[in-house]
């Protein structure tokens, strides 16, 4: 994880960008994705959170592979607790992986914001 606090000039909002990595390991995520809620919680400031959660957030952002619901709900349920917007980008970017049999996609980058940058 990475931070950098800040103040958007134009608007004099102090905000903090974080940039994480989480772990592609389940147990490890969910709590990697709990230390997170805490850090957010304790800058008390509007959040842009770039991120590579290793999961996706819906079945269909991903192509070619089982989908965890577990892990699925995880990021739903962060995104929901911290009242995060997650935005759309402008054209579907997917991961992709051609190694082994098969090849698979995931949407696995998202930038989320807080509803302050709005």
């Amino acid at each position: 994880m990475v931070g950098l606090i800040g103040t958007l000039v134009h608007c004099n909002l102090k905000v903090s960008l974080l940039n994480v990595y989480a772990p592609n390991n389940l147990c490890e995520r969910r709590a990697f994705l709990e230390h997170l809620s805490c850090v957010i919680d304790s800058l008390e400031l509007p959040i842009l959170l770039g991120s590579d959660f290793n999961t996706v957030k819906l079945s269909d952002e991903r192509i070619g592979a089982y989908v965890s619901k577990s892990s699925m709900d995880n990021i739903f349920e962060f995104i929901q607790r911290k009242n995060l917007i997650n935005l759309p980008m402008s054209r579907r970017l997917l991961i992709w992986d051609t190694g082994g049999s098969s090849s698979t996609a995931s949407r696995l980058d998202r930038f989320l914001i807080s509803s302050e940058f709005l």
